[in-house]
């Protein structure tokens, strides 16, 4: 919050699935529109999983004073301690195993609800979720403080076919706290408000009438997002999800034409 008041360039890194790549589109469009100057990334398979010291680095060359990862960061320690010895504030919002009590973790902030001092009831959400509850949790503190007196309060609520993407792809328990969150994310899913979203539904072959269920959600829409992170680089998914209606359904097609060739290259092996 602090970062954001004080004009602080802020990186999002997401790991290269769906949860990852939802949950730092949901990071980076909450904070933009918080009005932060942000630089967004994920990761690439060729690079290794999750958070990695060269990405450390890439964002503090770009002027980078936090770092916010998603969907990795827990397990990732040395890269962590490499980007703090940088100057990197590091906020990890992750879902994955914590490591021993006795290993002291280099981030700033571990959100992550399998934490042995978490006193959080449920356990079983996708890091989209976590990352939804941290945007409402900034936004709360941003309003005290006052931010929004000359600038727009952004509704979280807008962000909730995200967390209904990422939390139905990463195949979590669709209980308690994720089944309120994915039924509302799914009726905005169903208005296809987002316009990145919207293009790749068509490029899929829903049709425009279509209700938009968990169904719709895991054969349609997670393969997709995830072709380019199977591939290579999962840049494109990023960049769908955070498109306005200008690059929409060009961005859609690359996705389209990953999830053919993630196709090809499966009917091989």
């Amino acid at each position: 919050t602090t970062a954001l008041t004080d004009g602080a360039r802020i990186a999002v890194f997401g790991d290269y699935d769906v949860d990852g790549i939802t949950t730092c589109a949901l990071l980076t469009s909450f904070l933009r529109s918080a009005g932060a100057s942000v630089e967004a990334a994920v990761a690439r398979r060729d690079a290794g999983y999750g958070f990695t010291a060269a990405a450390a680095a890439d964002f503090h060359a770009r002027g980078c004073s936090v770092v916010i990862t998603g969907d990795c960061g827990t397990s990732d320690i040395e890269a962590i301690r490499v980007g703090t010895a940088l100057g990197l504030d590091v906020i990890v919002v992750d879902h994955h195993t914590v490591p021993a009590a006795d290993v002291e973790h280099p981030a700033m902030s571990l959100v992550n609800p399998f934490r042995a001092d978490s006193t959080f009831p449920f356990r079983g959400m996708a890091s989209v979720g976590l990352g939804f509850y941290v945007a409402a949790s900034v936004r709360t503190e941003l309003r005290d403080r006052g931010w929004f007196r000359t600038r727009p309060e952004p509704d979280v609520r807008e962000l909730l076919d995200l967390v209904a993407l990422g939390t139905i792809a990463d195949l979590v328990p669709l209980t308690a706290e994720n089944r309120i969150l994915t039924s509302l994310g799914l009726k905005r899913l169903h208005g296809r408000v987002r316009p990145g979203i919207a293009a790749l539904l068509q490029a899929a072959g829903v049709e425009a009438d279509r209700e938009i269920d968990a169904r719709t959600v895991a054969w349609k829409l997670a393969p997709r997002i995830n072709a380019p992170g199977r591939l290579g680089a999962a840049e494109p998914s990023l960049s769908l999800l955070l498109a306005g209606d200008d690059t929409a359904a060009e961005r859609a097609q690359v996705l389209e034409a990953a999830n053919a060739e993630r196709r090809n290259v499966q009917d091989r092996v």
